[in-house]
C-alpha cells in the first residue's frame, strides 16, 4: 500500500496485501473541519546465567500497514521550512479504515473512533502546503503541532514525512499523494524455551513480566520521531493465554508494540511449569538492549544449565513484509514492486519510468542483448484487456499492439496501450504501455501464483513489445497465460494486449 491520497468528495483507498505496507485516498476541498474529540532455588534446579547474542534486522524501517478500523490524522499547514508551525496551521481531519477505503470519523482522546462522518473531507484553499499524517488519530496539542495524548508502549504509532503539494483552483477534486506510513516503534515477540538437549516432555508458561520499559511519551512533534530512552520503569505482564506452545518451547502469540530503546536493561522474571512441575522461585535475568524504531526483534529465553537470553531477528510469520528476498512482490493486487526505497529484486535487470516501450528485438525471449528487455522498478497491469484500433476487437495483431507500421495490418501505426485508460476522467491517458516479453513472463507468475488478486487475466496469448526476426522477419514475442510459456507468433496473428504503467 503504497501510498495514500486526498481528495475533496468521497474517499478511496488501496491497501497492500500481507506487508506493511499503507494505501488510501483521502478528500480535500470544501468541507468542514473536523471538531476535536476530540535457577537459584530447591536442590535439584539448574542455575541460572544470562549472555546476549548479537541484533540482526529484517529491515531498514517497515512501513505501516491499517487493520480494520484503524485511524488516521491528516494534517495540512501552509508550506514553509518550519513546519509543523503553529502560524501556519490550515486545517485537519481523522478518518479510519473500514477494511476497503478511509472514512471520515470523530475520535477520542485515543485516537479510537467514535462516530461516523460520512459527509465530512478537508477543505483547503488553493496554495501550496505541506501535509503530515499520523495513525492512530491522535488529537493535537494547542499548537497544533504537536499532539495532545502522549504515545504509550502498545499504541503502533506511525506518521509520515512531510509531503508538499500544491492545489491549484479549479471545480474538480484534486489528488495529492502522501508519504508512507513509518512506524516509530518496535515490535517484539518473547520465545521461551528449554535446551533439546535436556530430557522434558512439556513446558506451559504461567507468567511473564518485563520491565525496563519507556514511560509513555508527551509531546511528539507531528511528523517527527520518538526519542528513545536509555531507561525506564513501564512493564508488561503476559500469562498462559499469551502464548502457543510446542513442545518445550513457547511463542508469543501477538507481538508488543514498545516505544524504542537505546542501551536500556530490561529485566525478565518467568515462570513456568515443565513436566508438570513448577519451578521455584522463578527464572530472572537481565538484558541490555537497543531497539530501534520501525524493526522488529525476538528476545528468546533458553534455560539448561545456564540461563541465555538473546535478542535477534524476528521471522514471525506477521513479520516485516517485505523481506529482502521476497521481492518482486504484488502490492494491492495489480502493482508488481521490483524495487522500492526497502530494497531490491537480486537479478533482475530495472529501467525507469516508460509511458511507451521501445520496440526491440532478442533472439530468445529472457536474453538481454538490445538492454532493453527489462522491468519496470513498480508497475502497474491493467485490470482489463486494451482493444484494438477502433475499438473493433480486444485481440489484435503485434502491429496494432506495438505501434509498428505495416503496410497490410497497420498502415496508421496504431499504439493500443496508449489509448487505454482506467480513470473516468482519462487522465491516465497515454501512461499506459506494452510489457516486455520479461515483464509479461513476470505477470504470468504472478498470476499463477494467484497473487494478482485485482486482475483478471485470461488463460490466453498476450503480446510483448519484443519482436525477433523469425518468420521471414515477422516474428515476436507472446506470452501463453495457460501454460505459462513464452511463444515465438506471426506478428499478423491476433493476440489479446494487457497494459502496464510504470508508477
Amino acid at each position: 500500500m503504497e501510498k495514500t491520497r486526498i481528495k475533496n468528495k468521497g474517499v478511496r483507498a488501496r491497501l497492500a496485501a500481507g506487508a506493511w505496507l499503507f494505501a488510501a485516498v483521502l478528500l480535500l476541498g470544501g468541507c468542514s473541519k473536523e471538531p476535536t474529540e476530540g535457577m537459584n532455588g530447591p536442590s535439584g534446579q539448574v542455575a541460572l546465567d544470562f549472555s546476549i547474542e548479537g541484533i540482526e534486522k529484517m529491515l531498514p524501517v517497515t512501513r505501516a500497514a491499517l487493520a480494520t478500523g484503524t485511524t488516521v490524522r491528516v494534517i495540512a499547514y501552509k508550506s514553509g521550512d518550519s513546519n509543523p508551525a503553529t502560524e501556519n496551521y490550515a486545517n485537519e481531519c481523522a478518518y479510519y479504515w473500514n477494511g476497503t477505503k478511509l472514512v471520515p470519523c470523530m475520535v477520542d482522546a485515543n485516537g479510537n473512533k467514535t462516530a461516523d462522518l460520512p459527509d465530512w473531507a478537508m477543505t483547503l484553499l488553493p496554495g501550496t502546503y505541506d501535509f503530515y499524517a499520523v495513525s492512530p488519530a491522535l488529537p493535537l496539542a494547542a499548537d497544533k503541532t504537536k499532539l495532545a495524548t502522549a504515545i504509550a508502549n502498545g499504541v503502533d504509532y506511525a506518521a509520515s514525512d512531510k509531503t508538499t503539494g500544491t492545489i491549484p483552483i479549479q471545480t474538480t477534486p484534486y489528488a495529492i499523494t502522501l508519504n508512507e506510513l513509518q512506524r516509530k516503534c518496535s515490535r517484539l515477540t518473547f520465545v521461551i524455551r528449554k535446551e533439546d538437549y535436556i530430557s522434558s516432555t512439556s513446558l506451559s508458561v504461567l507468567s511473564l513480566k518485563v520491565k525496563g520499559l519507556a514511560a509513555a511519551k508527551s509531546g511528539v512533534t507531528v511528523g517527527g520521531d520518538i526519542a528513545p530512552a536509555s531507561s525506564g520503569t513501564q512493564s508488561l505482564d503476559f500469562y498462559s493465554y499469551d502464548f502457543t506452545v510446542s513442545g518445550t518451547t513457547a511463542t508469543q502469540k501477538t507481538p508488543s508494540v514498545v516505544l524504542p530503546l537505546s542501551g536500556a536493561t530490561l529485566s525478565l522474571e518467568i515462570n513456568l511449569v515443565v513436566d508438570g512441575t513448577q519451578l521455584k522461585p522463578s527464572l530472572q535475568g537481565m538484558l541490555s538492549c537497543t531497539l530501534e524504531k520501525g524493526k522488529a526483534y525476538t528476545i528468546t529465553a533458553t534455560f539448561a544449565e545456564i540461563m541465555e537470553i538473546t535478542l535477534s531477528e524476528w521471522d514471525a510469520e506477521n513479520g516485516n513484509n517485505p523481506s529482502l528476498n521476497d521481492y518482486p512482490y504484488v502490492s494491492d493486487g495489480n502493482t508488481i514492486v521490483m524495487q522500492d526505497r526497502y530494497g531490491f529484486a537480486q537479478g533482475y535487470p530495472l529501467h525507469g519510468p516508460w509511458t511507451q516501450t521501445p520496440i526491440y528485438i532478442e533472439e530468445t525471449w529472457n536474453a538481454n542483448t538490445s538492454g532493453l528487455n527489462t522491468f519496470g522498478q513498480r508497475f502497474m497491469v491493467a485490470k482489463a484487456n486494451a482493444v484494438g484500433k477502433e475499438g473493433s476487437s480486444e485481440r489484435m495483431t503485434w502491429y496494432e499492439a506495438s505501434g509498428m507500421k505495416h503496410s497490410t495490418y497497420n498502415s496508421n501505426g496504431y499504439l493500443a496501450c496508449a489509448q487505454y485508460s482506467e480513470e473516468p476522467d482519462q487522465s491516465d491517458k497515454g501512461m499506459w504501455r506494452l510489457p516486455t516479453i520479461r515483464e509479461l513472463q513476470l505477470i504470468s507468475n504472478m498470476r499463477l501464483q494467484k497473487k494478482l488478486t485485482a486482475v483478471d487475466l485470461l488463460a490466453a496469448n498476450y503480446w510483448s513489445a519484443t519482436y525477433n526476426t523469425d518468420y521471414n522477419a515477422d516474428g515476436a514475442w507472446s506470452m501463453g497465460f495457460d501454460f505459462n510459456l513464452p511463444d515465438n507468433s506471426y506478428r499478423s496473428r491476433r493476440y489479446y494486449v494487457r497494459c502496464v504503467r510504470d508508477l
